[in-house]
């Protein structure tokens, strides 16, 4: 239907593409390898990745000698924003950061079993999350500077829960259910009353 010249202008339109492709891939590679990538010694170990003024900031790895690691994003000498951070003993921390901080949400692991995934604020639990502990039992809702505080719910394994608030990491008005889901008791002010 468009006949030869058609075929003629689309073949000098695709290498025309092409060219244009390979030039901006180019320049882009270009720009990268010099935008301040580099390897520096820093804080007992070796960061990789992008510097500005002698200083981590962008994206970048830093490696301790005790195999400790982050994988992430830096802002001025700081890990902020997204960012993975192992330790050699099997801690774990994936999520946002602010300031070197966990802040935002995000999951930490630590090899006894402990495990967090939800919203962190200066380093500590804080708003909506799940947190497991060692022997099993789960705490799912509010927590407040690093303790469960507000309105949740603790499960254990054998599945009794109580649903309520919590205080400083104590349920302080609920109700306790056992595996069958027929209330045990009732808790007032912190204090527990069987039925």
């Amino acid at each position: 239907m468009f006949g030869k010249r058609s075929e003629k202008v689309m073949t000098i339109n695709s290498k025309f593409v092409a060219g244009l492709c390979l030039y901006l891939l180019t320049g882009l590679f270009v720009f990268n390898s010099y935008a301040g990538e580099e390897t520096i010694e820093y804080q007992g170990g070796t960061y990789t990745g992008e510097v500005s003024n002698g200083a981590p900031h962008g994206q970048g790895t830093w490696t301790h000698p005790n195999r400790e690691k982050y994988v992430g994003e830096w802002k001025d000498d700081k890990r902020h924003g997204q960012g993975t951070w192992t330790h050699p003993d099997g801690e774990m921390y994936v999520g946002k950061w602010r300031d070197y901080k966990f802040h935002g949400y995000g999951e930490w692991v630590h090899p006894d079993g402990e495990k967090y995934v939800g919203e962190f604020k200066n380093d500590l639990f804080h708003g909506q999350g799940t947190y497991t502990y060692p022997s099993g039992e789960t705490y799912v809702g509010e927590f407040k500077d690093g303790l469960s505080h507000g309105q949740g719910t603790l499960s254990t394994p054998s599945g009794e829960k109580i649903v309520g608030e919590f205080k400083e990491d104590r349920p302080w008005n609920g109700i306790y259910y056992d595996s069958d889901g027929s209330v045990i008791g009732k808790i007032s002010d912190g204090e527990l009353t069987e039925k």
